[in-house]
């Protein structure tokens, strides 16, 4: 049994042109001219760094030599380390100078990828210019030995697994070990990425995180000029705590916490994200974890492919269904879910271990360190969307000051603040909400038009209630949250009309249960995990930050609005659908409250009005813009999920269309990248997506390819299928090994097909 080197599905190419049938071209090598070292890749030979039992490979000794390393060409004689004998042909020199080639890099990474501390011991990675691209005729090699360069900023760069085992010394050299084929490493470097490592609250420590190898920038920050003018003490120093006399905090542990807020901000912000998804119960998805029905704690997340993706920056909107979007609600949501209780329908080993991982104080660290950093990653982009608000033209003769005769309590707060704090845009606001509820009520969404007219209305329906299962759940349990505090006397009924929609959901726990098993699903916590949609996610997890942030208490009252708005407005909808689907209609539906203009104005004036009194038109404002995200929220999660299953109740129209494309293709030779598996029959593809459209084309081996709970697609030798950018899908090897291919197809192509 042969397994590849864990793959990381959405970066770009493993150059092997024999195995796919047509030219294929690296990103150095198209246009202007060949990259350094390597030849014509349409000839099927190869080059560079490491390739020299390849055919067509120049001398080991005509290659520059890595200027970080000592070690030779990955597939000749490994030199001693401690040798100052050079290759005759070449000029001695200090591996560690700069006067080595600038343009190749060698690292010492540990088996997720991550470059070893000093002293540590890892494998030999060669990445730069002189890299070649594949051995020829050997794919399952090519796989193996040539993976995505995570530390590259040029698309499709990769580098090359040496195979040599090294420990990174103090002084920045590389000392060799030996191979890592030998038996003595292979259990140091390569580690079965489904091990447990059980994380206990010891592992993340204050001491960690101020460690040469942490995310945190160490150095103290400079003393302001009050601090300096005032004498208050300085970093390492005792301190007073505010408020408090005669006592002491310990010695530079306000610096450790800026240190702290500052990585969250800067480079280290990333990091701070790996470190939670490295959680045991995160890891990836074995073979028989499609669904985790018994396991509320099992939360897949591929953590893996955090090593080429960046949290420290916003997300555009452009890219809010990417991977980074998916995997990014993931562990978000694991995030909130961590602060509730979740229970397995009955005790088992596995849940007892998750649980531990799950609910563990080094998580709860953690995720309070990436938790900042995962909602500015993934919700940034809703200030950008949200429209401009509309104005409020006064009738002739009307007096918007006057407040209704004899009106009290919050209608009559509503009426006082006209003149005031709200004002104009008070009004506008409720013409606004009026007219979204009659559009909502007129077209409930394209996903319920997509569902009518799937040719599997079953499948289709019960994919879409587990989009359902995603997000309603978690946003009432979001909004019971936001019930909790004391502020009646500021808000006389925010907290019963909050704690009340919380207390229906409860009572239809039973119309709840039943509407799921009418499509033979549960309704854990996260049974299904693998199969949400990143949007369905999303829609739960915007109320659950905002819940978490009294600060935004405007903004959740917003989204909650347009909850209760939405709910209504789809109910029927989904009723019918549902009863399309599975034959029955269900019950959870009908006892939705209904909404109408007069209800979105007694919920103005209920939940809004008071906050104008206290905070004035900054209360309407957030209170408009919570609304409005949760509103472009819905529509993308429509949007999204409409695509899926027009997707998926055509999976026969997209195996022609690989079919085509391929011929396309080879018919006039033209150049894509393209990433080559290999893959044994322990390895699952946990659900993901891919950035971009992609073929799937197996050469030698049996898959099930799926994106449901209802069927498993079987996948054998020269099947193709066609997956388009962000459709969310995963895969389960059934023979030995499988070896496959995805030819990464641009946009203007996906389109002519």
């Amino acid at each position: 049994m042969v397994a590849s080197r864990p793959s990381i599905p959405s970066a770009h190419p493993s150059r092997d042109d024999a195995a796919a049938g047509y030219e294929l071209t690296s990103p150095e090598t198209t246009g202007s001219g060949a990259a350094p070292g390597a030849e014509d890749t349409t000839t099927g030979a190869t080059a560079g760094a490491g390739l020299d039992d390849a055919p067509g490979a120049p001398p080991p000794n005509t290659e520059t030599q890595d200027p970080n390393t000592e070690t030779q060409d990955p597939n000749t004689e490994t030199q001693d380390p401690n040798t100052e004998t050079q290759d005759p042909n070449t000029e001695t020199q200090d591996p560690n100078t700069e006067t080595q080639d600038p343009n190749t890099e060698i690292r010492v990474l540990d088996a997720d990828y991550d470059p070893v501390p000093v002293g540590g011991v890892g494998e030999v990675f060669i990445s730069g210019l002189p890299l070649g691209w594949a051995f020829r005729d050997d794919p399952r090699r090519t796989a193996d030995r040539f993976v995505p360069d995570p530390f590259s900023p040029i698309p499709g760069s990769r580098m090359y697994a040496t195979g040599d085992v090294a420990r990174l010394r103090a002084d920045g050299e590389v000392e060799f070990l030996g191979s890592a084929d030998d038996q003595d490493w292979q259990h140091t470097i390569h580690q079965p990425r489904r091990e447990r490592k059980p994380m206990t609250p010891d592992q993340t420590t204050l001491s960690e995180l101020t460690s040469p190898d942490s995310p945190l920038d160490t150095a103290p920050p400079a003393p302001s000029a009050a601090e300096a003018a005032t004498g208050q003490a300085q970093p390492g120093e005792t301190a007073a705590r505010p408020g408090a006399s005669g006592s002491a905090d310990p010695a530079g542990f306000d610096d450790l916490a800026r240190r702290v807020e500052a990585a969250q901000d800067g480079p280290g912000a990333h990091a701070l994200v790996r470190s939670f998804a490295s959680n045991p119960a995160f890891r990836p998805a074995e073979w028989e974890e499609l669904t985790t029905e018994g396991d509320p704690y099992r939360r897949p997340v591929r953590p893996a492919d955090l090593a080429w993706l960046n949290y420290g920056r916003p997300l555009r909107p452009e890219g809010v269904l990417k991977l980074s979007g998916l995997l990014g609600h993931r562990m978000l949501r694991n995030i909130y879910d961590a602060d509730l209780l979740y229970l397995p329908p009955s005790r088992n080993g596995a849940a007892d271990r998750d649980a531990a991982d799950f609910y563990g104080e080094a998580n709860r660290l953690r995720a309070a360190l990436a938790q900042p950093i995962l909602e500015r990653h993934l919700f940034s982009f809703l200030a950008d969307q949200r429209p401009a608000p509309p104005g409020d033209p006064v009738e002739p003769g009307a007096d918007s000051a006057a407040a209704p005769a004899g009106a009290t309590g919050a209608a009559g707060a509503a009426g006082a603040v006209g003149a005031g704090a709200g004002g104009p845009l008070l009004g506008g606001l409720r013409r606004e909400l009026h007219g979204h509820w009659e559009e909502r009520r007129d077209r409930p969404g394209d996903a319920f038009a997509v569902l009518r007219g799937t040719r599997d209305r079953r499948e289709a329906t019960t994919f879409a209630l587990l989009q359902l299962s995603a997000y309603l759940p978690a946003a009432r349990a979001a909004i019971a949250r936001a019930s909790l505090g004391e502020y009646d006397l500021a808000q006389p009924a925010a907290r019963a009309r909050l704690l009340g929609d919380y207390q229906r959901w409860v009572a239809s726990s039973a119309d709840w249960t039943a509407l799921l098993a009418a499509a033979q699903l549960t309704s854990g916590a996260g049974a299904y995990w693998q199969l949400y949609l990143n949007t369905s996610l999303a829609r739960g997890n915007h109320l659950h930050q905002l819940s978490r942030s009294p600060r935004r208490h405007a903004e959740l009252l917003g989204a909650f609005v347009h909850q209760r708005l939405d709910d209504a407005a789809v109910a029927v909808a989904w009723a019918d659908a549902v009863e399309d689907g599975l034959g029955e209609r269900p019950a959870l539906f009908a006892s939705v409250p209904a909404v109408t203009p007069a209800v979105l104005d007694d919920l103005l004036d209920t939940l809004l009005a008071p906050l104008l009194a206290l905070y004035g038109d900054a209360a309407l404002t957030a209170f408009r813009d919570g609304f409005a995200d949760a509103a472009h929220l819905a529509c993308l999660w429509d949007r999204d999920l409409a695509t899926q299953l027009a997707w998926a109740d055509s999976i026969d129209e997209y195996k022609a269309k690989a079919e085509a494309i391929d011929a396309y293709l080879k018919a006039e030779r033209i150049a894509v990248d393209l990433d080559t598996f290999v893959e044994s029959c322990d390895e699952t593809s946990t659900t993901h997506v891919h950035d971009e459209h992609r073929l799937v084309m197996i050469e030698s081996g049996d898959m099930h390819f799926w994106n449901n709970v209802t069927h498993k697609i079987a996948l054998s030798d020269g099947d193709k299928i066609l997956i388009p950018k962000s459709r969310l899908h995963g895969s389960t090897v059934l023979s030995g090994s499988c070896t496959y291919h995805q030819p990464i197809i641009p946009d203007d192509m996906y389109l002519r097909f």
